[in-house]
């Protein structure tokens, strides 16, 4: 049997799981022997059988599944782009949130200060909830969901608070915890092999 190497720089590689996608399209195409992605490199290796299929055919696929034959920007310059904003926010909204003067919500605080307390510690949901909110087709729809759901959790969660307390040593721990979870999630999206 006859074998040719399909070998393509492709746009689209955002992060490392791209590999797998890619590899897993690629490999169940008849006449596909073995199929290679590297993200970091943005670039597809293919071994084919060209009595079976076409490297059209694959460079069709390719494009199908979200990554065309392109330039390849390189997934190390998304990494240092991605790097260089995570330092940048580090850096930048301390600053910025230091400039803004919150108001503290003391016991029996009015709705009106609470929902300017919202209003102007939103900031946050901006950045986390911006990006998914222009991925929706419905705005309405997503919006309305995400208002009765948070209300509905936010009440369940405020009456467990009401019966149970925490000192300040437990809430520490927690935080930090919470904050080296997301960090291995990061790590290991971004390809940390050990995690």
């Amino acid at each position: 049997m006859d074998r040719e190497t399909f070998r393509k720089r492709v746009d689209g590689m955002i992060c490392p799981q791209c590999e797998d996608e890619i590899a897993q399209a690629l490999i169940h195409m008849r006449g596909v022997l073995s199929a290679d992605a590297s993200y970091r490199k943005s670039e597809v290796i293919v071994q084919y059988a060209p009595d079976i299929i076409s490297a059209e055919s694959i460079e069709k696929k390719l494009s199908d599944i979200g990554y065309p034959a392109g330039e390849g920007k390189s997934g190390i310059r998304s990494d240092i782009i991605s790097a260089a904003a995570v330092l940048l926010l580090y850096f930048a909204v301390p600053v910025i949130i230091g400039m803004v003067d919150i108001p503290q919500a003391e016991q029996g605080a009015s709705f009106g200060l609470l929902f300017m307390i919202g209003v102007l510690t939103g900031a946050h949901c901006i950045g986390m909830c911006g990006g998914i909110m222009l991925t929706q087709n419905n705005a309405l729809m997503y919006n309305g969901t995400r208002l009765i759901s948070y209300t509905i959790v936010g009440a369940i969660f405020g009456a467990m608070g009401t019966m149970i307390s925490y000192d300040i040593e437990f809430k520490s721990m927690l935080l930090t915890m919470c904050g080296l979870l997301v960090v291995i999630i990061g790590l290991m999206m971004w390809g940390v092999p050990v995690l």
